[in-house]
């Protein structure tokens, strides 16, 4: 869940669930803004950051955002945040409804 734990954990997702943009690792793998190749779906921590910076980034306000890390139960929950003023972060079922993927990537 730690800030530079991001990219490692969505290898890690798509070597499990195979290629493709069903989901939300993978979806942010596939991104390829700016004309880069190396996205990645943020570990909880680096989404935290992103919301502790969220007036620098164009974000959609008031929604959920995935992680990367995984929660309670590795096997069905991952972390999530939401970007209102309480900027909470819990786990949500990762098969539950729409949540969206703010793809990063290192420089």
């Amino acid at each position: 869940s730690t800030i530079g734990s991001g990219s490692a954990n969505t290898d890690k997702i798509i070597a499990q669930n195979g290629a493709g943009t069903t989901y939300a690792a993978g979806l942010a793998r596939a991104y390829t803004g700016g004309g880069y190749s190396d996205w990645y779906l943020p570990s909880k921590d680096e989404l935290n950051k992103l919301f502790l910076n969220r007036v620098l980034f164009s974000t959609a306000p008031d929604k959920l955002y995935w992680s990367s890390s995984e929660w309670v139960d590795p096997s069905e929950t991952s972390w999530f945040q939401v970007f209102d003023d309480s900027g909470y972060q819990g786990g949500g079922g990762k098969f539950e409804g729409t949540i969206y993927v703010r793809a990063f990537r290192s420089f």
